[in-house]
């Protein structure tokens, strides 16, 4: 099941992002940064893939609002990490695809990966459409 972020999702998403990404974040940051950026939800986009029966937080995915003076606006996504006991491709998937279509909704052309994928994941990113640019990072053109 999908859901917006909300203040409750930091100790959950903290355990994510100290397994999964390797970050040392202490539960106090992690709840303040979170509480900053819910706090402009047209410019953060923060939804989890939880388990319908617990509502633990399996999956979060963080995406930003990229304003330009010479394009027309696109997210960029921060983070997708999915806690490794779950199966990566099934919550991945759907956050992304919640993504795009509100990428959709506002008339977006291009989403941004705002990372270099891992090996492990690039396969996933291709057949989501993602492809590399010339700049170095990976586009998906809607």
């Amino acid at each position: 099941m999908l859901r917006e972020v909300t203040p409750d999702d930091s100790r959950d998403i903290q355990r994510i992002n100290n397994t999964e990404l390797n970050e040392g974040c202490t539960l106090a940051d992690t709840t303040s940064y979170l509480t900053t950026l819910l706090k402009d939800p047209h410019q953060h986009v923060l939804r989890v893939s939880v388990d319908p029966l617990t509502d633990q937080v399996l999956a979060y995915l963080h995406a930003e609002l990229l304003t330009f003076t010479y394009t027309q606006p696109m997210f960029i996504i921060t983070t997708l990490a999915v806690s490794g006991a779950y199966d990566y491709d099934k919550h991945a998937s759907a956050l992304l695809t919640s993504l795009l279509n509100l990428a959709r909704r506002r008339r977006m052309t291009t989403v941004r990966l705002g990372f270099i994928p891992d090996p492990a994941t690039t396969a996933f990113w291709t057949q989501a459409g993602f492809t590399p640019q010339s700049h170095g990072l990976w586009d998906c053109i809607l």
